[in-house]
């Protein structure tokens, strides 16, 4: 313990390997905690921006879905578009 400038410090000593794995872990949740808060956001915008939610449903289908059950599996559907995939 130290009183620096009125304020009290605790130092502590530690093997430099475990050092670099609590940051690892520190940085995997703290990076976990990010994407949870990013894709909650996005649901909120996609409940009240349908034209957000068709973009990100056709993006997912065409991405994620693979290529061999896209023509069997149907495209996002938005009022006044036709998704057509033409080889």
């Amino acid at each position: 313990m130290v009183l620096w400038w009125g304020t009290t410090i605790e130092i502590q000593i530690q093997v430099l390997r475990n050092y670099h794995r609590e940051r690892e872990r520190i940085t995997k949740e703290s990076h976990s905690e990010f994407k949870a808060k990013r894709e909650e956001v996005r649901d909120m915008i996609a409940g009240a921006q349908p034209l957000f939610r068709f973009y990100r449903d056709l993006l997912q289908w065409l991405f994620q879905t693979p290529a061999a059950d896209r023509p069997a599996s149907s495209p996002p559907v938005f009022r006044n578009v036709m998704v057509v995939l033409d080889e």
